[in-house]
């Protein structure tokens, strides 16, 4: 009899501390009027407790019967609002990931993710892709600083310009799925050149860089800064990225990009693309695969912005008769050490020149990286970035590696893509592609791209981009995903009012107009994004007379989730000492202490009595 006792009560101190579970969201009460916020499991409602300024919420409580929810609170607990989705609890898990509130999914499984399909295999520098841009995640990122220091760097106007001197001096803390990662001494400022003035801003974020910082606050998922793009001009939110699929799955150098929810203070930012910054660091992870000797150091590099202040003159890499154009028309991002500024520029655009019909196809690629040239100008005719170098003479980075000591081509900037403001539709063969008030004659398209030992290869590129990724086929289910996937977010950063003074019309888009941009021409776009690649796509294919077949992944996808091999491991040597696993929190009630099993020991001896 009393051994029955014992087993009997065994069993349900087993039970008893077996069931509680860890909740965790991410979530600030601030922006919905109210103070805290609570689990609601089984019509009950737990306050659950703070981390991390106030960005994420923990508690421990039983499984729920069926489903659970969250709520925002108010100081007395009672609810203010409540979120329209119901959560089922995780099989086979002790804890939630951090759940995003308001959203019921934030951390899509790779098999639910919409690839793209390769045209050309993968460069080696992929391996240096970074989880902070992950797959199927939007990131939250909670600015804290200074109430005052935030409040004057988005009412003073002059610091809009471009130029100006914005660094502010932040604390950050970046929330996924799985992690909160904070950061101090952060450098804050604003982005962009067009976007600076809209009241929705762009940011760059650039970590510590000082002699006494530890390495896991020097960088972040093996970056040192990013940009954080506020996608005013782009009311799909997903040009930049899709193009940038693009150009993944043609085995050319682009930026990372992915989502984010910008809060500052615990208040709401909007939504945003946390992409690459392409500074020194990018160029060392991604086109040296961080394998520079550790006495080199980067190359020269350029950025190519056209001139537009009194009359245009566009960056088109050709010889300037007065000095001061080359100092207006590029950015010199960094310099041989040793070096006057501009001095590779100069040569590369010196000999540029040089380059006629009788040229060896040998002795440009002897300086020139012409097969990475071609692939960027496939991308600008397709997508018809009528802002990038072919026809704008603008948004290109020029770079001279000074391990192989040839210069690399590279363009950027793709928001304006895609149906929006090009003079030329989709049936425009890229022979007539131009610029109708101003045109533009760029050097490298004229010597290089018609070259005749180049613009049949170029051709050949462009032949199989669209048939094996630039079509309706290929993108249209990465198109749909990305609709579906951000929808909530689109919602959420319509509700989210302005937070600095503009000097530009701001843009007032409905989240309508945003889902319709898809599929047709909304927000002063001509083409929604899927018109425009059903067009241009069906127009090369009969150009060249070749068909579009269904997709084929026989070259890999890009769209996968990013899985690290230290990702295996116990411990991961990237997280900071302060980041906190949702999965791994040794609070959490599953495990019996050592206080627990005491007062088991106790009541087994009562019984044996």
């Amino acid at each position: 009899m009393k051994f029955n006792k014992i087993v009997n009560v065994l069993l349900s101190c087993g039970i008893a501390y077996a069931i509680d579970v860890n909740y965790n969201v991410i979530a600030f009460p601030k922006e919905h009027n109210g103070s805290s916020v609570g689990l609601v499991l089984d019509g009950k409602v737990i306050p659950m407790t703070s981390q991390f300024e106030g960005s994420k919420w923990n508690v421990q409580a039983p499984k729920p019967t069926k489903s659970f929810h969250f709520s925002i609170l108010d100081s007395g607990n009672n609810i203010v609002k409540e979120e329209s989705v119901e959560r089922e609890f995780p099989l086979n898990k002790d804890a939630t990931d951090n759940y995003l509130y308001g959203k019921l999914n934030n951390n899509i499984k790779n098999e639910d993710i919409a690839k793209v399909p390769r045209a050309y295999p993968a460069l080696s520098s992929e391996s240096e892709f970074s989880k902070l841009f992950q797959e199927g995640q939007v990131k939250v990122i909670n600015i804290v600083a200074d109430p005052t220091a935030i409040s004057n760097l988005h009412n003073d106007p002059k610091l809009a310009k471009v130029g100006s001197k914005s660094d502010t001096t932040v604390e950050m803390y970046l929330i996924g799925d799985d992690s909160v990662k904070h950061f101090t001494n952060v450098t804050l400022s604003f982005s962009g050149m067009s976007t600076r003035g809209f009241a929705k801003r762009p940011y760059k974020v650039k970590l510590s860089d000082g002699l006494n910082e530890t390495k896991e606050n020097k960088s972040v998922f093996g970056r040192k800064q990013f940009k954080l793009r506020s996608l005013v001009q782009d009311c799909s939110y997903v040009k930049q990225k899709l193009v940038a699929d693009v150009g993944h799955a043609m085995g050319v150098y682009l930026p990372q990009s992915g989502f984010t929810r910008l809060y500052m203070n615990g208040e709401p930012y909007g939504l945003y693309e946390i992409t690459d910054n392409p500074k020194k660091n990018w160029i060392k992870k991604i086109i040296h695969e961080d394998k520079l000797p550790a006495n080199s150091k980067v190359g020269s590099y350029y950025k190519g912005v056209s001139y537009s202040d009194e009359v245009f003159v566009p960056a088109s890499l050709s010889v300037q008769t007065d000095e001061k154009w080359y100092n207006e028309l590029y950015e010199c991002e960094n310099e041989k050490e040793g070096q006057e500024p501009y001095t590779d520029l100069k040569e590369f655009i010196n000999w540029i020149a040089t380059i006629d019909n009788n040229t060896s196809a040998d002795e440009i690629r002897s300086k020139f990286e012409v097969d990475l040239f071609l692939k960027y100008m496939v991308i600008e005719y397709l997508i018809g970035h009528w802002d990038g170098y072919w026809i704008g003479g603008n948004n290109f980075y020029v770079y001279k590696n000074p391990e192989t000591n040839k210069y690399l081509f590279m363009s950027f900037d793709f928001d304006l893509t895609l149906g929006k403001w090009d003079d030329n539709p989709p049936e425009t063969p890229y022979t007539e592609w131009k610029q109708k008030t101003k045109p533009v004659s760029a050097e490298l398209v004229k010597r290089v791209l018609y070259h005749p030992q180049f613009q049949k290869q170029f051709e050949e590129y462009l032949k199989v981009t669209v048939q094996k990724t630039f079509n309706i086929k290929a993108l249209g289910p990465r198109l749909d995903y990305f609709k579906a996937f951000l929808y909530d977010d689109m919602a959420w950063d319509k509700t989210v009012p302005p937070r600095a003074v503009t000097s530009k019309s701001d843009k007032t888009v409905t989240l309508e107009e945003s889902l319709n941009s898809y599929e047709k021409g909304a927000c002063e776009a001509d083409y929604g994004v899927k018109e425009w690649i059903t067009g241009r796509s069906e127009f090369v294919a009969k150009q060249f007379g070749v068909t579009i077949p269904e997709p084929d992944f026989s070259l890999g996808a890009v769209g996968n989730k990013i899985v690290k091999e230290k990702d295996n491991k116990k411990v991961n040597a990237d997280n900071n000492s302060s980041n906190l696993n949702a999965n791994d929190q040794k609070s959490s009630a599953i495990t019996l202490t050592s206080s627990t099993l005491s007062v088991i020991m106790v009541i087994v001896a009562y019984l044996l009595m």
